[in-house]
């Protein structure tokens, strides 16, 4: 029977576990700007092993797997949500958010959940964000987070597609 996802329902975040396994508590993230959000699995590398006599290689190996990357922007620039993509502190006074004197790569555990069900789950990202657009009527400034899925630290998946029942 055929599976399929669309639709976006949620995104949230949490502390990764260490392991394969999603964290107990996730919070929502910002809401997400309608059609922005892309979710990407890159091609694995592939080396081929030719030799002299032929034209067609005599074997081939994967030198790097695939990797899911995830992203997606938001209107939401609050100083609490600029430190949880981005680093910073946003925490001592809530009007206010000081970007870090470096950028960072910051450790998420990602879940999306579409509109039929499904749950796209990351244990462990890398997640970047940046503020990007146009300040005037006609749109506002967003914030852009890419998330990069890795090793959850246990050798586990990096990511898992679960579909409703």
């Amino acid at each position: 029977m055929a599976k399929y996802v669309f639709g976006l329902k949620s995104v949230k975040f949490g502390t990764p576990t260490g392991d394969a396994t999603m964290p107990a508590v996730l919070d929502a993230f910002a809401q997400t700007v309608r059609g922005s959000m892309t979710l990407s699995e890159t091609e694995a590398t592939v080396q081929d092993f030719n030799v002299e006599e032929q034209d067609a290689p005599v074997e081939q190996a994967i030198t790097e797997s695939s990797k899911l990357e995830v992203t997606w922007r938001a209107y939401d620039l609050s100083p609490a949500m600029l430190e949880k993509v981005k680093g910073g502190d946003g925490t001592t006074v809530a009007t206010t958010w000081e970007a870090p004197n470096k950028s960072t790569l910051l450790k998420l555990a990602l879940e999306i959940e579409t509109d039929n069900g499904s749950k796209i789950q990351i244990p462990r990202a890398n997640v970047m964000a940046r503020i990007d657009g146009t300040v005037g009527r006609e749109d506002m400034l967003q914030i852009e987070v890419t998330a990069t899925a890795l090793d959850p630290g246990d050798g586990g998946a990096p990511f898992s597609v679960v579909f409703p029942v």
